[in-house]
């Protein structure tokens, strides 16, 4: 009888892609199959986005969907595939791993070369304090979750340039996602509220001194239009490019011509001093002012 014999593994093909549009049809294919983590059937978008990550991480394209997720919005790598990652580190030595039963503590040591080893732990104490006993996964797999907790932990600070800064899954999977209210609805052409106050802040003179009243700009109760001497102040204390924008914005919400017209003048005549103090100034300081 013939003995069996396995098929070498066929190495001239894979579905790396070497195009956008490869990489956008890759993505079509991927998101109609089954193969695929269920989060992913369906999302194309979402395909070509984890493809890309994982090609920057050294993951092939089914490496990639099947060791990255979205967790709250947020790509993540499972933490199974930490060790694949940093194990081809060329600064890599060794990585270990361990349980102490007594105290119910996960430890992971890594180290790498030319450094000294790294341990990083996660105890059940810990995982109380983090709210995380109560969860699902941690009364399945208590042991395994508190390995992966080590895990994450010891390897975002021996290998943070192996994650290229990803998440790792199991760390952030129970973090609720922080509400930051509504968004700040900006007219165009207006200028937020609170940035306007920073700038009336940078041109108003020393701690104490009165300043004057100032009007609301057209068309936006929210925004208050400086008063010209406030803007000649700003002026001529510019120096850096960063006062210059600051100026410019400023500046654009004069709403009487003559002062605007005053406005470029000492705006010409500052910038042509600052030119003589300081010839390579930076070409941002240079750019003229659109009132």
């Amino acid at each position: 009888m013939t003995p069996l014999t396995l098929a070498k593994p066929f190495s001239t093909f894979n579905l790396t892609p070497h195009s956008l549009q490869e990489a956008l049809e890759l993505a079509r294919l991927m998101a109609e199959s089954d193969l695929v983590p269920k989060d992913y059937r369906g999302k194309p978008g979402n395909v070509l986005i984890a493809v890309q990550m994982g090609a920057e991480l050294g993951l092939s394209p089914m490496q990639a969907v099947q060791n990255i997720a979205s967790i709250n919005g947020r790509p993540a790598v499972w933490g199974d595939a930490i060790p694949a990652l940093i194990k081809v580190h060329p600064r890599y030595e060794w990585m270990k791993e361990w349980f102490d039963e007594p105290t119910k503590t996960a430890y992971c040591s890594m180290k790498r070369v030319g450094e000294a080893p790294y341990t990083q732990s996660f105890s059940e104490g810990d995982a109380k304090t983090a709210g995380l006993l109560a969860k699902d996964l941690w009364k399945q797999y208590p042991k395994r979750m508190l390995q992966m907790r080590a895990r994450a932990f010891c390897a975002r600070d021996v290998f943070p340039d192996a994650l290229k800064g990803l998440a790792i899954a199991e760390d952030v999977m129970y973090l609720r996602e922080k509400d930051m209210g509504p968004a700040e609805v900006v007219r165009e052409g207006s200028t937020p509220a609170d940035l306007n106050a920073v700038l009336r802040a940078q041109a108003s003179g020393p701690a104490g001194d009165p300043v004057p009243a100032e009007a609301p700009v057209a068309g936006n109760a929210d925004v208050v239009a400086p008063t010209l001497e406030r803007v000649l102040e700003a002026i001529a204390r510019m120096t850096e490019p960063t006062e210059v924008i600051a100026v410019q914005t400023l500046a654009s919400q004069l709403t009487d011509p003559q002062a605007r017209e005053s406005a470029k003048t000492a705006y010409r005549e500052r910038i042509a001093a600052l030119k003589k103090t300081a010839p390579a100034a930076d070409d941002a300081s240079q750019e003229r002012i659109d009132l």
